[in-house]
């Protein structure tokens, strides 16, 4: 009795290569950037995202380790990160740093990388997932600007809530008011101030024209509503009042 047997694949194995198809089709069409690397930080699998990002071909990605496409200067971050993957000691990490691309070119990326571990539990592979942050570390860039802006300028600030309440004096600020012989900040500042920021939050104008005087000086003051969540109450140095205080003139800040 003769036997012919069946060339056509069982459905465990048809189910297995759609499965295996739609994870490379899901994997490839990601707008983001994603790799697989071993515990060591070679990359085994890379995407089409990442490696339009860092210019790479899939073959020229594949011989690649992670710190050969990061910036010299974050390998202590990256090989730090790594080993706490590989020992099992922690299963996730995020952050942003610099990738080097194969033009040379420096990039900023916001990643994410995971642990995966095996049927038994231990550590085996590290899923990443890498986007352009390009764009968000210039907004962080300029974040951190606005917010050195009134330690380092050299007028007096003094920052107000939304409610009208004083949160903020710069040094030039808080000079002046030692200037004064009222111990209070306010006292510098028009009567009505805090009516007036709470004007300027909501209607997002500028404020200008208001007068008052500290001793002998007449000074004048500007209230402006910054990225509508910030005021600052801004005025010419505090050196020129100082002098013009010392001199018994008047004079504006």
């Amino acid at each position: 009795m003769s036997t012919s047997e069946s060339t056509h694949p069982s459905a465990k194995a048809l189910r297995s290569l759609i499965n295996e198809a739609q994870f490379h089709l899901i994997f490839d069409t990601l707008s983001f950037g994603v790799c697989v690397k071993d515990l060591a930080g070679n990359i085994l699998q890379s995407n089409k995202a990442i490696q339009k990002f860092l210019n790479y071909s899939k073959d020229e990605l594949s011989k690649k380790n992670t710190n050969d496409v990061t910036f010299p200067e974050d390998y202590e971050l990256t090989d730090r990160q790594l080993h706490l993957l590989k020992t099992g000691a922690q299963d996730t990490f995020s952050g942003m740093k610099r990738y080097l691309r194969k033009d040379g070119i420096t990039v900023w990326g916001q990643y994410s990388h995971n642990l995966i571990r095996d049927p038994e539990g231990n550590p085996c592979l590290i899923f990443c997932i890498v986007e352009d942050a390009h764009h968000l570390r210039e907004t962080q860039q300029m974040v951190e600007l606005l917010a050195d802006f009134p330690r380092s300028n050299p007028n007096p600030i003094f920052s107000f809530d939304a409610q009208g309440s004083l949160m903020y004096l710069n040094p030039k600020a808080k000079k002046l008011v030692e200037s004064s012989k009222d111990p209070s900040p306010l006292s510098v500042l028009p009567p009505d101030i805090a009516n007036i920021v709470k004007k300027s939050y909501q209607t997002e104008e500028q404020v200008s024209g208001l007068e008052n005087s500290i001793g002998k000086i007449r000074v004048k003051h500007v209230v402006k509503a910054i990225n509508a969540a910030r005021l600052a109450l801004r005025g010419d140095s505090a050196r020129l009042c100082e002098e013009r205080a010392r001199k018994g003139q008047s004079g504006s800040w």
